[in-house]
């Protein structure tokens, strides 16, 4: 994963923890300074762990990408028909 999108993911996930603890927060009826402080803590820690969380399905997704790839080529190399390959005489 690149920095950028990195950066980006913890924004998000920041963002959406603030706005919901504040939310929260206003809605129970606390006072505002109480609500501003805790929806900064909310917004460090669900900033982690969108952050965390978005970095462990991307690489899932990633690795599972890369895996199909290889046993794509690997298919292809057995000369075993792979679908949609039609054109080189295999199964449609």
């Amino acid at each position: 994963m690149n920095q950028a999108l990195k950066q980006y993911l913890l924004l998000i996930g920041g963002f959406v923890g603030f706005a919901a603890a504040f939310a929260v927060g206003l809605y129970v009826g606390n006072d505002v300074g109480v609500v501003l402080l805790h929806a900064s803590m909310s917004c460090i820690v669900s900033g982690m762990l969108f952050k965390w969380m978005a970095g462990l399905i991307l690489e899932s997704l990633w690795t599972r990408r890369q895996a199909l790839k290889k046993a794509a080529l690997a298919a292809i190399n057995a000369g075993v028909p792979v679908k949609g390959n039609a054109a080189k005489g295999g199964a449609q």
